[in-house]
């Protein structure tokens, strides 16, 4: 019985070193590429050394898609980042740079992935501020010859509309969608319902209180707290129920201007109305006899709407808003 039994173990063992033996000479298939793989890899590098990348990114992509090999992953993973970054797309190429780090966190790639990403954030940040400091300082201009408004347009009749500060606090947390910076930095996740809001209006208030200004098509730009309101189209801070966007075709802006309908009109701060604006921001759609008055929030909006007919007349200014605006 014992002799049955170290005989079987004795074979066992032998069996158990013969396989162990097998594994280890034996090539990995996974590390190699097949012949269609290696025309693959060597069409996408023949692409990207011509500044084709866009139809690299094509080839990485099949290479992702159709292979289950790490580093033939690993390797497409990295250059599609590097073909973003080549291009000057900071946003994507920090997408792709990013996942090489989750994924492959001991990827050959790693240090590169980890530099070219640190290169694309100091990129965005001196982007960032020199957009920012643009917009909220005007730089040196030449001196020319300020536009008069048309005279034949005092005296006739324009429509009124208005415009606001949209909050974020009245509307609920779900649906959020990422706001951006004209470079494609997140601001801050919003309703949706908030941005739509947000791209009619041009000004909004975030629940943190930091106020946000239109700068490009759906990209926006976080204003100094000297401008509470926003700012208008010369980057100047808008003024409540003084400053008016207009059609600068007729109305040069920095024009002052009275409307009588709004003399003695009583404002929600208690005060009234002297009947002086100033064409201080322009809109999409505010075209030929239409201005856009501004208001901090829609509720102070309609509280004055509801006193002044939509329609009013536009006049040269009057001895007070000279006064005030010191025009001789």
């Amino acid at each position: 019985m014992r002799t049955v039994i170290l005989s079987t173990v004795i074979f066992l063992c032998f069996y158990l070193y013969a396989c162990v033996s097998k594994h280890n000479t034996e090539p990995h298939k996974q590390d190699e590429l097949t012949e269609v793989e290696q025309l693959q890899l060597e069409l996408a590098a023949m692409h990207f050394d011509n500044g084709d990348y866009a139809l690299a990114r094509k080839e990485y992509i099949r290479l992702i898609l159709n292979d289950d090999s790490v580093q033939l992953g690993e390797l497409a993973q990295y250059m599609i980042g590097e073909s973003y970054y080549r291009e000057q797309d900071c946003p994507l190429a920090e997408r792709y740079f990013l996942q090489y780090i989750v994924r492959y966190p001991t990827g050959y790639k790693r240090a590169e992935s980890e530099v070219r990403l640190q290169q694309c954030q100091e990129q965005r940040a001196e982007a960032e501020r020199v957009w920012t400091t643009a917009k909220l300082r005007r730089l040196p201009q030449k001196r020319v010859k300020r536009r008069q408004p048309r005279q034949h347009m005092w005296g006739k009749p324009f429509r009124t509309t208005w415009y606001w500060v949209v909050d974020e606090a009245d509307y609920a947390r779900k649906h959020l969608v990422p706001l951006l910076t004209p470079t494609g930095r997140v601001i801050k996740r919003v309703p949706r319902r908030f941005l739509r809001r947000l791209h009619v209006e041009g000004t909004g208030r975030l629940r943190d209180g930091r106020v946000v200004n239109w700068a490009a098509p759906k990209r926006y730009v976080v204003v100094d707290r000297s401008a509470p309101f926003g700012l208008g189209a010369q980057g100047r801070a808008l003024i409540p129920f003084r400053s008016v966007a207009v059609d600068r075709n007729l109305i040069p802006l920095g024009t002052v201007f009275y409307i009588k309908e709004f003399d003695g009109v009583a404002l929600p701060t208690g005060r009234q109305h002297d009947g002086c604006f100033v064409a201080a921001d322009v809109g999409s759609a505010v075209r030929d006899r239409h201005v856009d008055l501004f208001a901090p929030a829609y509720e102070q909006a309609l509280a004055v709407m509801q006193q002044v007919p939509e329609w009013v007349t536009l006049r040269s200014p009057a001895a007070h808003c000279r006064r005030s605006y010191s025009i001789h």
